[in-house]
């Protein structure tokens, strides 16, 4: 084995999922030829690190964000026993017989158990081997459904060298030498690309009597292909499909989505589905776009199911959302490397006419087209490199269910920052409900008419002396990723708050909140500021008493 190992990816199985407490690492590192190989280590009941604050500090009313190390206590535990173990260490009769670890947490001597065993695994691994760093390999599945007979009839999973197509039986029989043809359809529908001649010289197609049949097929395969990241374009379409399909056969789905060189008694499956709405500090529901909704899935496989579509999204996070939205042909038009197949079809059909009409009449090019949309992904990451790069370098000692969080991340990150300086981080009450000072809601606020300048441009032709609501040198700003960058910038924090400003007597709250936004701004609007907050005189009055008064 080489001397630079990588944890490509860690799952944890809890005592309450499977009566063990386990984490699961795919290791992976270069041989003296440079190719890649991979390794399964099981390690049971890791124990990890807690702190508890020593019985004479224990003084403070509300909770902290860290503390010093040699004000508390450390102990170790797996993360399944932190509900035993914790009140233990506390020695205090009021935890006892608590296993509800929320309200654990919500002890104000408790710190470093919000950073889980996953991230402290994979820390250990980058600390011992600091020098491994090998781009992710990616594999990239899809599915087509007749919408007819609501039937899955083509699975595929593309890598970059192979192709494997998974085909019904009742579809394939409408092509006749449908394996040839396809080949055949492969040279000339394909668009010129860099895996196009390697992906050829290896193709796999398989005909199965059975929906279930062509899911076992294509999933085993993935386990053994090279992959450290099996991905799709908005993969809750396609992993709902396919586990409703099982759900109807009465198939588990740990059965299926499981790599043999586990132990079949740690066999797991769970589709963690985002929200897809969320409510806003002032109660309303907004809709969360598909591009922003990160998909998790614990699975017992050798590789992490990951979103191509929120990964392009989350790895620009802050900056703008891409014009004309996050349909897979959009992007690739938008990245500037390719587009989905187009096939001479009657004008005007789209969307779902379109793909019933090419399961009727053109099998072999629809067949064609599914091929091209997963090899066009593998074509996308071969230019951004958010797959094989970015997302792992941009996910820190963090594990890839976070990747989304910055404030997770920052957490994780923060969670060794503090080690290495001779702190341990705090825990966050999950209970503790928003801040009872000032409030989030209304900060963001549309201008109300009443504060709008009357006087906007006469720009009608017709009507040359109609003043308009069209004004010149309009300014909005807006502070990307407000959160953790203004924090940051501020230096906000309990350590560095000496006093926390809760009201000015004669001043309403929503005055206060208004003008209070821009102290982050510098100068801007710093006049109104100062004659609003502190009753300075404005220009009129300035000019009136003090330049006048000197001539």
């Amino acid at each position: 084995m080489s001397g630079n190992i990588e944890a490509k990816n860690i799952t944890y199985l809890s005592e309450r999922e499977i009566g063990e407490d386990i984490n699961i690492v795919k290791e992976v590192w270069l041989d003296k030829n440079g190719e890649y190989k991979d390794n399964i280590r099981i390690i049971k009941n890791f124990e990890r690190p807690f702190w508890i604050t020593k019985p004479m500090y224990r003084k403070h009313n509300s909770k902290k964000e860290s503390e010093f190390i040699n004000k508390v206590n450390m102990y170790k535990s797996t993360d399944s026993a932190f509900i035993y173990n914790i009140p233990k260490a506390l020695q205090d009769n009021r935890y006892i017989g608590i296993k509800d670890l929320r309200r654990l947490k919500k002890n104000l001597y408790l710190y470093g158990i919000d950073v889980d065993s996953r991230t402290i695994l994979k820390k250990k691994y980058l600390k011992k081997y600091p020098d491994s760093s090998t781009p992710y390999r990616i594999g990239v599945f899809d599915i087509e459904v007749d919408l007819l007979t609501n039937k899955i009839i083509i699975l595929t999973l593309v890598t970059k060298n192979k192709i494997r197509i998974s085909l019904l039986k009742s579809y394939a029989k409408k092509i006749p030498d449908v394996k040839n043809k396809i080949k055949d359809g492969y040279d000339r529908y394909i668009p010129d690309n860099p895996f196009k001649n390697d992906i050829k010289k290896d193709m796999e197609i398989r005909i199965y009597d059975t929906e279930v049949e062509m899911i076992k097929w294509i999933f085993k395969e993935a386990n053994y292909a090279d992959v450290d990241f099996l991905t799709g374009w908005n993969i809750k379409y396609d992993i709902g499909e396919i586990l409703e399909r099982l759900e109807s056969a009465n198939i588990n789905p740990a059965d299926i989505f499981h790599y043999d060189k586990i132990p079949e008694k740690y066999k797991f499956f769970k589709f963690k589905e985002a929200k897809s709405k969320k409510v806003t500090e002032a109660g309303r529901e907004i809709p969360v776009n598909p591009e922003e909704q990160w998909h998790t899935i614990k699975s017992t496989t050798n590789y992490y199911f990951i979103d191509a579509m929120a990964s392009h999204r989350y790895v620009r996070v802050g900056g703008k959302t891409v014009p004309g939205g996050y349909r897979l042909d959009n992007i690739l038009k938008y990245e500037g490397v390719a587009q989905k197949l187009k096939f001479d079809t009657h004008e005007g059909i789209k969307d779902a006419e379109w793909h019933i009409y090419m399961v009727l009449n053109k099998p072999l090019e629809y067949i064609i087209y599914n091929i091209w949309d997963n090899i066009s992904i593998l074509v996308l990451d071969n230019k951004t490199k958010d797959l094989a790069i970015s997302v792992p370098l941009l996910s820190g000692v963090s594990h890839f269910d976070v990747f989304n969080s910055g404030p997770r991340k920052l957490v994780d990150a923060l969670f060794f920052f503090y080690l290495e300086h001779g702190r341990v981080i705090g825990v966050k009450d999950p209970t503790e409900e928003n801040d009872k000072i000032l409030g989030l809601s209304g900060w963001i606020i549309a201008l109300v008419a009443s504060l709008v300048e009357e006087f906007g441009l006469k720009v009608i032709q017709n009507m040359p002396g109609m003043l308009t609501n069209i004004y010149s040198f309009v300014f909005d700003a807006d502070v990307a990723s407000a959160y953790p960058n203004a924090t940051r910038a501020a230096n906000v924090s309990k350590d560095t708050t000496h006093r926390e400003l809760v009201k000015i007597q004669g001043f309403v709250k929503d005055l206060f909140m208004r003008q209070n936004i821009n102290l982050t701004y510098g100068s801007t609007n710093s006049l109104e500021y100062c004659q609003t907050m502190f009753n300075m005189p404005n220009m009129f009055e300035l000019y009136k008493n003090v330049v006048r008064s000197s001539i």
